[in-house]
């Protein structure tokens, strides 16, 4: 539905809903102007149990299936939102991450997709929403914190607080870093040292 110079995906009275499922980049310009006169939900699935079934060419008949190691985090929203930090300071925006479980549906095709030795991806079915998190405000992403922060900290203390992967800590850093909750204060090693900022 048309709001301004945007398509918005749902539009109920005065609040958006906004479903992506791909990257965040690029998005903020359009959430910044459907905030400025509506509520508007960020909604974005992250995929934590994925089953790839691959399919003849009729698109119907099962060759076979299989369960993909990788696995999503309620977390992997990091990834995405380093792209629309700020966004968290506006009163009008929050964001829905939902952690799903799907079934991917592949036919192969050599000739359009040779990099995933010609498998293309045709269609993708939701099994179930088996977890979910809404993160109304900047200070909501201290939930992902498993364990206190002690000053100083570094993103390696970040990493063993969330039990997460360093590329992730290094985001949460960065993001809690553009909301100017979190400053440097000097370095220990190759490390950054940070703490709380005081307001």
């Amino acid at each position: 539905m048309p709001v301004g110079d945007f398509v918005a995906d749902v539009v109920c009275e005065d609040k958006i809903f906004e479903i992506q499922t791909g990257s965040f980049s690029g998005l903020k310009r359009k959430l910044e102007s459907l905030c400025r006169n509506n509520q508007v939900r960020l909604v974005h699935p992250v995929v934590q149990i994925k089953t790839i079934v691959k399919l003849e060419p009729d698109a119907k008949t099962i060759i076979s299936k299989r369960r993909s190691p990788k696995r999503g985090h309620i977390w992997d929203i990091l990834s995405e939102l380093v792209y629309i930090p700020t966004m968290l300071r506006q009163k009008n925006f929050s964001v829905d991450v939902l952690l799903i479980e799907e079934n991917e549906f592949r036919i192969h095709d050599p000739k359009r997709v040779r990099r995933k030795g010609g498998w293309r991806v045709i269609e993708r079915e939701l099994v179930s929403i088996n977890d979910s998190l809404t993160i109304n405000s900047a200070q909501d992403l201290y939930e992902f914190l498993e364990e206190p922060l002690s000053e100083p900290f570094t993103s390696k203390e970040i990493e063993l607080a969330m039990r997460c992967q360093p590329k992730i800590a290094r985001q949460m850093a960065y993001v809690l870093r553009q909301l100017e909750l979190i400053e440097v204060i000097g370095k220990a090693g190759r490390f950054l040292n940070y703490r709380f900022k005081k307001h």
